[in-house]
Order: structure tokens, then sequence, then C-alpha cells
């Protein structure tokens, strides 16, 4: 298992999110990451209305340029 420190870029919806990864001497990666094991109603379609509330739930959770820390499986 790995760790890297990252910053937030974008939401894309209720559970993927872009961010730029810090891969170290001074280097970054700009990348798509979807949580594991959470499954998120989408955001068109029949389940539209709750794909929103949950966009809008994980864009107050990682807000744009928030540091988090990525740990792989």
């Amino acid at each position: 298992m790995y760790e890297y420190k990252a910053f937030i870029i974008e939401v894309v919806d209720a559970d993927t999110f872009v961010a730029s990864v810090d891969l170290g001497f001074y280097t970054y990666c700009r990348q798509y990451f979807r949580l594991s094991n959470y499954y998120a109603p989408e955001s068109d379609g029949l389940e539209r209305p709750l794909g929103l509330i949950g966009t809008t739930k994980l864009q107050e959770y990682l807000p744009v340029g928030k540091e988090i820390l990525i740990r792989t499986e």
C-alpha cells in the first residue's frame, strides 16, 4: 500500500474527483479517482436528483484546493 499527498482540482460527481498527486521531486500528476466501496446515484436519468445532492455533499467534503492523502489498495 502506498500513500501520496494530493490536492483536489474538481469534483466530477458523487463518487469521482480529480486531484493533483505529488509524486515527489517536484513532480505532479493530474489523476481521476473513484471512491472505493461506495455506490453513488448517477447524475443523469432517474437518479439525477439524488446524484446532484451526492455531488454537492462531496464538493462540501472535498473543496477545491484541499490537501488530502491518497492511499492505494
